[in-house]
C-alpha cells in the first residue's frame, strides 16, 4: 500500500495554517500513520510553530521542506504566502530524510552528510533521491554534481530549490524538527515505489548555435569569441534590461537538438560585455538563444505530466510532485494558475498534488540519463506503488 495526501492552508497564521492542515490529515489518512512527508511555505511564518504543532501530531515523521515562491496543491491550486503538507503512508515503500548544513563552507561534506544520513536509515535500495536545498550561497550545480556522485546515475535526483519571494537574502529549509539555512535536506525513496518523471518548458530556440569560449562558473564573458552581450543585442537589439523572457538554452549533447536545459541571465556585469546567470555554463557549451509565448509556457505544464504518464506504465498513479520556476511564474503573471489547473486536468481525478515555484529545478532530461540543474522549467513527478 501507498498513498499520499495534500493539505492547503491559505491562513496568514502559523498556528491556525497547521491546526487547520493537521485536521484535513487526519480525517483524510482516517487512522493512518504517515511515515514521511513535504513541508512548503511562503515568507513570514513562525516556521518553529508550524513544525512543533506538526511533530506533536506525527512525533516519527521524516519530513523536508523549505521556503518558495509559490505553494502549489491540487485543493487549492497556486497560491502565494500559504503552507502546504505532503504526506506519504506505506507498508512497502520506504522513505528516509537526511540534511547536510554549512553547504557554502563546505559543499562535499554538506551533500555527504544528508544522503549517508538518510541511506543509513535504509533498508532497501534507493529508487531516487528527491530534495529541496538553499539556492543563494552557493552553485546549485556544484551542489548537484558532488550529490550525482554519491548517488550514480542509477539514481535519479529529483527537486528543486528553496526561495525567498525574490528578496535575495535568505532562504529556509526544513528537516525533521529544525528550521535551517544554508543546507541539503533530502528524502530517500526505496523499496516498491514507482516514480516517473515529464520535463518542459515552453521556450524554443531561435537563431544560430553558438559556443561557449570563455566563461567563469555562471558568469559567460565570450560566445565564439565575441561578447556576450553583442551576442544578445544581435537578436533583441539594446539588451539593457535583464529578463526571464529570453533564457538561454544548453545542449549537454550538441548533437542532440531536441535536448536542452536552460539558465535564465541574471544581469550584465557593471563595466563589462558579459552575462551572470541564474546556474553555471561550462565551457565549450553548445547554446542557443530561446524565446517562448505565455501559451507555449503554460503548455509546456501538460507536455511534462504527459510525459510522465507515458513513462509510469501500468500501475495506479497516487500522487504528483510538481517543481516550477519562480522565472516562470514572474513571465505568466496571473496565469501562473493555468499551470496547475492543465496538470489537474490531465491527471486522473482525485489525484493529489502538491509542489513549488522555486529559484531552479533538478530532472534528468529523459529517462536514464543524469540529472541537471534547470530554469524556467516546470517538473511533474508521478508516483505510486510498482505492480513488480
Amino acid at each position: 500500500m501507498f498513498k499520499m495526501i495534500v493539505s492547503h492552508s491559505d491562513d496568514v497564521d502559523a498556528i491556525d495554517a497547521i491546526e487547520e492542515i493537521i485536521e484535513d490529515c487526519k480525517e483524510q489518512l482516517g487512522g493512518l500513520i504517515p511515515q514521511a512527508g513535504l513541508l512548503y511555505c511562503g515568507l513570514n511564518f513562525e516556521y518553529e510553530i508550524l513544525l512543533e504543532e506538526l511533530y506533536k501530531e506525527y512525533p516519527n515523521i521524516e519530513l523536508i521542506g523549505g521556503t518558495t515562491d509559490g505553494e502549489i496543491s491540487s485543493t487549492l491550486g497556486f497560491e502565494q504566502g500559504s503552507v502546504v503538507l505532503t504526506l506519504f503512508v506505506s507498508d512497502t515503500v520506504e522513505i528516509k530524510a537526511g540534511i547536510g548544513k554549512n553547504l557554502s563552507k563546505d559543499i562535499d561534506l554538506a551533500t555527504k552528510s544528508a544522503y549517508e544520513q538518510a541511506f543509513s536509515k535504509m533498508d532497501s535500495d534507493v529508487k531516487f533521491c528527491f530534495t529541496v536545498y538553499e539556492s543563494l550561497t552557493c552553485s546549485a550545480v556544484t551542489v548537484l554534481e558532488s550529490l550525482k556522485k554519491l548517488t550514480g546515475i542509477e539514481v535519479s535526483i529529483l527537486g528543486g530549490l528553496t526561495a525567498d519571494e525574490w528578496n535575495m537574502n535568505k532562504t529556509f529549509q526544513f528537516c525533521n524538527k529544525e528550521v535551517l539555512v544554508d543546507t541539503i535536506p533530502v528524502l530517500l525513496f526505496g523499496g516498491n515505489i514507482n516514480f516517473s518523471y515529464g520535463v518542459a518548458s515552453g521556450w524554443e530556440p531561435i537563431g544560430v548555435k553558438k559556443t561557449v569560449t570563455k566563461v567563469d562558473n555562471n558568469i559567460v564573458h565570450e560566445i565564439d569569441n565575441e561578447p556576450m552581450l553583442d551576442f544578445f543585442n544581435h537578436y533583441l537589439g539594446e539588451y539593457s534590461t535583464i529578463t526571464s523572457n529570453y533564457p538561454l538554452a544548453v545542449f549537454p549533447d550538441k548533437e542532440v537538438h531536441d535536448k536542452f536545459y536552460l539558465r535564465n541571465p541574471a544581469g550584465v556585469i557593471e563595466n563589462s560585455k558579459s552575462i551572470a546567470f541564474f546556474g553555471d555554463i561550462p565551457r565549450n557549451a553548445t547554446v542557443q538563444l530561446t524565446e517562448g509565448t505565455s501559451d507555449n509556457i503554460v503548455d509546456a505544464s501538460q507536455t511534462a505530466v504527459n510525459r510522465a504518464v507515458s513513462e509510469f506504465g501500468n500501475s495506479k498513479i497516487e500522487g504528483a510532485l510538481v517543481i516550477s520556476c519562480a522565472g516562470r511564474c514572474k513571465v505568466l503573471g496571473i496565469n501562473t494558475k493555468k499551470e496547475i489547473a492543465l496538470i489537474k486536468k490531465t491527471l486522473p481525478e482525485n489525484i493529489s498534488i502538491s509542489g513549488l515555484y522555486g529559484y531552479g529545478e533538478i530532472a534528468p532530461l529523459s529517462k536514464g540519463t543524469e540529472s541537471q540543474f534547470h530554469n524556467s522549467t516546470i517538473i511533474v513527478i508521478l508516483l505510486g506503488e510498482s505492480n513488480e
